[in-house]
């Protein structure tokens, strides 16, 4: 019914009910939402205290005893009435953008059939609508973040991954001026992916976006106040599965590849990662419940989530998920001794004489092995990719290194093969580098789901991202790295000493 209309049906109720019913309903919602959204201290009993002691009114139908007016004038007085209550009251602990603290937020991976071990273990799985932040059901990846403020109007987000702290600056807060939800999105430019959501009472929720997959997103849930990752309540766990693991994936097609699972236990805290032929799966956090064990990750590029069984004290199984696209199988036993195949032979030079690599940066500026600066010096060519994360951690492993020998004759360059054709992926990498700060040039080599031969004639084949190609003074190939073992596995020091050497052999240092 038209508010007027309302007004004509019941003019001879006094006036005081009549514009209660219609306006203080609805101003005192925003009100109310807009008192709970600021302050965390301020209770309805304080509200109602303040707005007492304010303006000190006993009698409100005396106050307002007027008269016959028009309809729109007693709206106004309303309207007038209501903001000045609003503009009187002082809050406390007040904020601008999201509330501080820590946050729990949650990817809920079961779109996909989850996998099971046991009928029994089918029967304690949660419909995707029982979701219940207290404890993470089979299928849903948790990970932690917090909020601070660097200023009265911005603030920071640090995704907390083990021993990872990732510092995210790039959001954009949109409040709702009717004081309900408002919205939030946080993204991940490096990753060309973002999260969005809305707020309301210290709940987000919304969606994990994909930009380079198509109609890729996923559900996204997160809750204030909460630091525990996988359960609040813990159990004792059945065994400690610290130590180093022989692990066998088997993907849903059959494919099955080796792996190493580097576990450290502490109590009911569990963190590692998983070491395969390619690279690493980066930090993992999670918890050891019971015989039941689980890890995950977020860094804005990958949402990975292990859940395990504890058979043995030695024997473990589990299935892994990665987002909503991917997921496998995978068991293991403990072994000190697990290797994988050496990271140096499993690409090769395509040819035994010397490379003159020419081509032109995405700066259009042409670059040649036999020109300077290049000539007569060592060169490092990275094969990597913007969307990549072990490439994000050999990048700054290379940019630490150059920093630290800064007058050694060794030039860097980046070929990236990316999710999109030109010009997109122009602008995905000058984004990376810009934000990275890479000082050396990047060549864009293409999509990288049709690499032809002719873009890395110099090798066999690229098994791999990131693949570092190391070419001694005279433009000879000395070794072809695959992979790259990060700083969250036990081989990533053996590594920054292995280049580091295999570089001063070169110079002749």
């Amino acid at each position: 019914m038209h508010v007027y209309n309302y007004w004509q049906k019941y003019q001879s109720t006094p006036k005081i009910e009549i514009s209660l019913l219609i306006f203080i309903p609805y101003a005192g919602k925003v009100v109310m939402n807009n008192i709970t959204k600021k302050s965390k201290k301020s209770t309805s009993i304080d509200i109602i205290f303040k707005l007492a002691t304010c303006y000190n009114v006993h009698n409100v139908n005396t106050f307002l005893n007027m008269k016959r007016s028009t309809f729109i004038i007693q709206w106004i007085l309303y309207t007038v009435l209501i903001l000045s209550l609003y503009g009187c009251i002082e809050f406390s602990n007040t904020y601008n953008v999201i509330a501080p603290g820590p946050w729990r937020g949650t990817l809920d991976l079961r779109s996909q059939t989850l996998i099971t071990f046991s009928e029994e273990d089918a029967s304690e799985k949660l419909a995707p609508d029982e979701f219940d932040f207290d404890k993470t059901p089979s299928g849903v990846l948790p990970f932690n973040f917090n909020v601070e403020y660097s200023s009265e109007d911005s603030i920071i987000i640090t995704l907390i991954n083990g021993e990872e702290i990732i510092t995210v600056q790039d959001y954009k807060y949109t409040p709702d001026v009717l004081g309900e939800k408002d919205s939030l999105v946080i993204d991940f430019p490096i990753y060309d992916s973002h999260i969005e959501a809305l707020l309301q009472e210290g709940i987000m929720q919304g969606y994990w976006v994909v930009h380079y997959r198509n109609n890729y997103k996923i559900p996204f849930k997160a809750k204030l106040g909460e630091d525990f990752r996988f359960f609040s309540i813990h159990e004792k766990p059945a065994h400690n599965i610290s130590g180093r693991w022989e692990v066998h994936f088997e993907e849903e097609d059959g494919n099955k590849f080796p792996a190493i699972g580097d576990f450290v236990q502490k109590g009911n805290q569990l963190t590692g990662t998983f070491e395969t032929e390619t690279g690493d799966y980066r930090f993992l956090e999670g918890t050891v419940e019971n015989d039941r064990f689980y890890l995950s990750t977020f860094d804005g590029a990958h949402a990975y989530l292990f859940e395990g069984k504890i058979i043995e004290k030695d024997s473990i199984i589990g299935s892994f998920y990665s987002g909503k696209h991917y997921r496998s199988t995978w068991y293991a036993s403990l072994n000190s001794e697990a290797k994988l195949t050496d990271p140096e032979s499993l690409s090769r030079a395509a040819t035994d004489y010397p490379v003159n690599y020419s081509a032109t940066t995405i700066d259009g500026k042409h670059i040649s092995f036999n020109n300077p600066p290049y000539s007569d010096k060592v060169k490092v060519v990275q094969i990597m990719g913007t969307w990549c994360p072990n490439c994000y951690d050999e990048t700054r492993f290379l940019k630490q290194w150059k920093k630290d020998n800064p007058n050694l004759p060794v030039e860097i360059v980046s070929l990236a093969f990316e999710n999109y054709n030109y010009p997109e992926s122009i602008k995905q990498i000058r984004t990376y580098r810009d934000r990275m700060a890479i000082p050396w040039p990047i060549i864009y080599g293409g999509n990288r789901n049709h690499t032809t031969p002719t873009q890395l004639n110099f090798i066999d084949k690229i098994v791999s991202y990131p693949t570092l190609v190391i070419f001694n003074k005279e433009n000879y190939i000395e070794k072809v790295h695959t992979g790259f073992y990060g700083p969250a596995t036990s081989q990533y020091e053996k590594f920054v000493h292995n280049f580091d050497q295999t570089i001063r052999s070169l110079i002749g240092n």
